[in-house]
């Protein structure tokens, strides 16, 4: 319906126009708002419908950068970003200035995003794109995570795993070999106040096992993964750095830690 709408009115109206993007309609004809990120999502749905050569969003910091300044002194900006890098960055924590819907309407089409700064105008953005020209590897952190165990025998109401799939939370399994009773899944602060208020915890279906977790995620998709993570292993036993577990993922490796060492 919106792209019917929208090819409708540009067909017979070549002017520039400003859009408040925040701003919808309903299919009754009620004014509403998009939520959190609607700007950003109405620009990308006008620039998909209407085949923009790319579409550019203005922010006050200097585009995706390899990891939080505010944490990592040596952080820097990256150039180019691949749009499954960039939604594996929001999903992992990091605040990547982007609505998620936003990431794959442009994807389909295959339309750059460029994010770019409005207090540093040399700064030549970054740039999103399906084609992935860059090694470079960024890191994100999720610092509200539990562990939580469920009985294999449990019968958790698979409508609730949609739910949560569908709700793009942090959920993913991991391995724990010394208990193969139990399937295990890291998950965010979120996902466990869902559990709570839908099924019954901590009993024997399903147990929450610690709720200082952080995890740490290198996204990168041409990374060695299996080499990476033997070189993160050695220089994290070195420092006395408790590894809780990993997980490897097609563009990244999530690492579980402690909160306690997470300064460290």
């Amino acid at each position: 319906l919106t792209r019917t709408v929208v090819n409708s009115f540009f067909s017979g109206n070549k002017r520039s126009y400003v859009v408040s993007g925040f701003i919808a309609r309903s299919i009754y004809g009620d004014t509403t708002t998009l939520g959190r990120g609607g700007s950003d999502y109405t620009a990308t749905v006008l620039g998909a419908i209407l085949n923009a050569e790319r579409v550019t969003k203005w922010t006050d910091v200097n585009g995706i950068m390899t990891a939080d300044p505010n944490k990592v002194l040596e952080a820097s900006s990256l150039e180019n970003i691949t749009f499954s890098e960039l939604k594996n960055l929001s999903k992992f924590g990091s605040n990547v200035l982007v609505h998620p819907d936003s990431i794959d309407e442009l994807s389909k089409y295959n339309i750059p995003f460029l994010i770019r700064n409005t207090f540093d105008y040399d700064f030549k953005g970054t740039q999103v794109i399906n084609q992935n020209i860059s090694n470079k590897k960024a890191l994100s952190l999720h610092e509200s995570c539990c562990l939580v165990g469920f009985n294999n025998t449990a019968k958790v109401p698979k409508e609730f795993i949609k739910q949560i799939i569908d709700k793009d939370w942090l959920f993913f399994r991991v391995k724990r070999p010394q208990n193969k009773d139990k399937s295990y899944y890291v998950v965010s602060e979120e996902c466990v106040n869902f559990f709570k208020s839908n099924i019954k915890v901590n009993d024997n279906d399903v147990d929450i096992l610690n709720e200082e977790m952080v995890l740490m995620t290198i996204t990168g998709e041409n990374m060695d993964k299996k080499k990476e993570v033997n070189k993160i292993q050695k220089k994290l036993k070195r420092d006395e750095i408790n590894l809780l577990g990993f997980r490897r993922f097609y563009n990244s490796i999530s690492l579980i830690l402690d909160k306690k060492d997470l300064k460290k």
